[in-house]
């Protein structure tokens, strides 16, 4: 196997071919702490994992690490991402909308990029500083290790993007097993390794998600003798599909799910409401429309099997974020960390795309390994989403929900649940103020330090847009609508599960939300879907 890292990008080759990054140098502040009291700073991002999907938060998934985390700082019971990937990841990077950030839709796969409106460029925009940049440019050492999907071609990889030591996907998801040789996919994946194109020999034992750990682990150690601080952005693809799990983390939970995605799902919210995270009077959503009743579904055996290698990959993911935490403690780099962990969106129904639907077939002996490629499926994504409607794509609460964990410097465990609104762009301004970074003069991140509450009577805002399903949530009422929908209208403190809809009763409230949400998407360049794009995104 190719060794996992090469000499970091040499810093006048840095400023050279990072535009973004240079632009901001030119007026940034340099940090106010000294350097030995500024944290390290670890951002860990799942892929595809439901607000559900956490032992912390109801599920029967055992993710004893991130629990742990969760128990020790700050657990959000109103955790927010955008509907999608490449959105939310977008908005994690910059501290920009997505749209702001030219990720309104999804990544280019174009070289040279054709000529799109801004905000769905299909990569990350020059003169918006991305998270690493800023604190590189800070004296951070800044690290990457899994998925990058905000710009498939040169000058938009990580090394161009303020990482010095990077390693993973250029793009979306990809076999587990052997991530750029899968026959399923249509397009080729991309690997890299700082500012290289590179292919792995993977071997028997590979798999990816370990593979990132390690990838992490090395970083860690090889800047052991480094005195700057470090900032690690650990950006797993698991639990996106395929369904690709080791045997014997499948062998744990094969059983498990043969009560079916009904009991699973009352299961897990019976759990949510005994730990304080979901209040009882919202009650549960109903199925989503096309998942049927598990007592009418025609392969119980196969379905169950599917959600068994789900939970496989997450209780993977949970041991390999346990293995990087360690490889911090053994560098003496823990215990000052400050650590965010968030997912992209929530669960997603789709099946893959495969070029070989052979992929596909059920086999109890082949689900889960190399020669299968598939997803788990709308009623297993309500599951993830518990107690919420939609899913993934979505700006309902189904899609946008997730866990948002912190723990570290100005994050000390309460025991109870934080109830104020944490989303993705919080991550730059919360990591930038630990760090005793100003922002640069005139700028205005849309996000908070979530260190510190908000002040009393500050109502929280936020906008979503995504391929037409949209929202807007001021205070705690929420309008939101699915593309080519009528808007819904509901009070989010009464009724997250989103069942009782308004906007027939508060005509005057819905029309106040609807200008509110205008406003917002002229602001942030949204356009009305569809949007005419040239070029192939995904």
């Amino acid at each position: 196997m190719t060794p996992l890292f090469s000499h970091p990008l040499p810093r006048r080759r840095f400023l050279r071919t990072t535009s973004a990054g240079a632009a901001w140098m030119a007026t940034a502040r340099l940090p106010a702490l000294p350097a030995p009291e500024r944290p390290n700073l670890v951002v860990i991002a799942a892929d595809d994992l439901g607000f559900a999907d956490l032992g912390c938060h109801g599920s029967e998934i055992h993710t004893p690490n991130l629990d742990r985390l969760a128990a020790g700082g700050a657990r959000f019971a109103q955790g927010y991402a955008f509907p999608r990937c490449c959105p939310s990841r977008a908005a994690l990077l910059t501290g920009r909308t997505p749209h702001e950030a030219g990720l309104g839709f999804m990544v280019t796969h174009e070289q040279p990029p054709r000529a799109n409106p801004p905000a769905y460029q299909g990569f990350l925009r020059a003169g918006v500083p991305t998270l690493a940049e800023r604190l590189r440019a800070a004296g951070y050492r800044t690290c990457l290790s899994g998925k990058w999907h905000v710009g498939e071609h040169r000058p938009h990889w990580p090394c161009d993007r303020g990482f010095e030591s990077s390693f993973g996907l250029l793009g979306g998801a990809a076999s587990y097993f052997d991530p750029s040789g899968s026959r399923a996919q249509s397009r080729r994946r991309r690997l890299f390794r700082d500012d290289r194109e590179i292919s792995l020999d993977p071997g028997r034992d590979f798999y990816f998600t370990d593979e990132i750990a390690r990838a992490a682990v090395g970083q860690i150690e090889a800047g052991a003798a480094d005195p700057r601080p470090l900032f690690l952005y650990l950006a797993f693809t698991a639990p996106h599909w395929p369904l690709h799990a080791r045997a014997e983390d499948i062998g744990l939970y094969r059983n498990r799910y043969r009560a079916g995605w009904d009991e699973v799902r009352a299961q897990r919210h019976r759990r949510q409401v005994r730990l304080g995270l979901v209040d009882p009077a919202w009650g549960l959503a109903p199925r989503d429309p096309g998942v049927p009743a598990w007592s009418a579904v025609p392969d119980p055996e196969e379905r169950a099997h599917h959600m068994a290698v789900y939970a496989a990959q997450l209780h993977r993911l949970d041991h390999q974020v346990g293995r990087v935490l360690d490889a911090l403690a053994r560098a003496g780099r823990r215990g000052n960390a400050l650590i965010l962990f968030v997912s992209d969106n929530g669960g997603d129904p789709s099946l893959p795309p495969v070029t070989d639907p052979s992929l596909q077939r059920y086999d109890p002996a082949l689900l889960g390994g190399p020669l299968s490629y598939t997803g788990y499926g709308p009623g297993w994504a309500q599951v993830s989403n518990t107690p919420f409607r939609r899913h993934k794509r979505f700006a309902h609460e189904g899609g946008i929900a997730i866990p948002f964990l912190a723990n570290g410097p100005g994050f000390v465990s309460g025991g109870d649940w934080r109830r104020d609104p944490a989303t993705v762009l919080d991550v730059v301004p919360t990591c930038l103020a630990a760090a005793g970074i100003a922002p640069a003069s005139g700028e205005a991140l849309p996000g908070r330090d979530l260190r510190t509450p908000p002040p009393a009577g500050a109502p929280f805002t936020c906008g979503w847009e995504h391929m037409g399903n949209r929202a807007y949530r001021d205070g705690d009422h929420k309008l939101v609508a699915a593309d080519g929908g009528p808007w819904e209208l509901y009070d989010v403190s009464r009724d997250r599960a989103e069942g009782d809809n308004l906007a027939a009763r508060e005509p005057a409230r819905l029309a106040a939300l609807v200008a509110a949400y205008e406003g917002w998407a002229r602001r942030t360049g949204v356009l009305p879907w569809p949007v005419a794009l040239d070029g192939s995104f995904g």
